[in-house]
């Protein structure tokens, strides 16, 4: 399969580690290369970054990765069935998880430091899988969602990504963070929600700001 540029594709074996590998190649590959393993029962891949903030800003990417992913997902999903986030790293369909997201930064990389690289890791399930190596998650296939083919949603969440960063860069944090924000699962509706520039998340309730 082909990726937008600037992204690169390394593809594992079906039982390989995206996410270890992706963080054992980072120094050597660089930014946009796209770790994937070979399975067609989930999504499953990690994407290296190169960031020009410290770390404290920089992990604002993870929201960034994540709303890009369910803006890919949401795609396959029936309108009157949203796909929603469980705050900070969880999708979820009918408030049952199909897969989830994690970030790691460079070793040794202090919070005022700009990190050498970040690896966002992500999997997805959508098939029924069986076996020690089945996606810890319900499959979407299970859940009524049939037909996603995991080299065209990894090509998905490429270009919305590439929209998330084109909207930071010319429309402010807000207006890039959209899709993750608004998809969030608070437990309660109405809360205003927005996230801080480091990637915190706050909620306005009645006695005040929450971060």
């Amino acid at each position: 399969m082909n990726l937008p540029p600037p992204f690169e594709l390394v593809t594992l074996r079906e039982r390989g580690d995206a996410f270890a590998e992706a963080m054992r190649l980072a120094p050597e590959l660089g930014a946009g290369t796209v770790v994937r393993t070979g399975r067609f029962d989930a999504l499953e891949f990690a994407l290296i970054l190169e960031p020009e903030e410290p770390l404290a800003l920089a992990r604002v990417a993870f929201a960034l990765c994540m709303g890009a992913l369910a803006s890919a997902v949401a795609a396959h999903v029936p309108p009157q069935r949203p796909l929603a986030i469980r705050w900070p790293d969880a999708f979820l369909l009918d408030t049952v998880t199909h897969g989830g997201g994690r970030l790691a930064a460079a070793p040794g990389c202090g919070e005022d430091e700009v990190p050498r690289w970040l690896a966002f890791g992500a999997r997805i399930a959508l098939e029924r899988a069986g076996g020690a190596d089945a996606p810890p998650a319900m499959s979407l296939a299970e859940a009524g969602v049939e037909e996603i083919d995991p080299a065209a949603l990894l090509g998905d969440f490429c270009a919305h990504l590439l929209s998330a960063f084109d909207a930071r860069a010319h429309d402010g944090l807000a207006a890039a963070a959209q899709p993750f924000v608004s998809r969030l699962d608070l437990g309660k509706a109405g809360l205003e929600r927005r996230l801080a520039e480091n990637g915190d998340l706050l909620i306005d309730r009645p006695g005040g700001v929450e971060r």
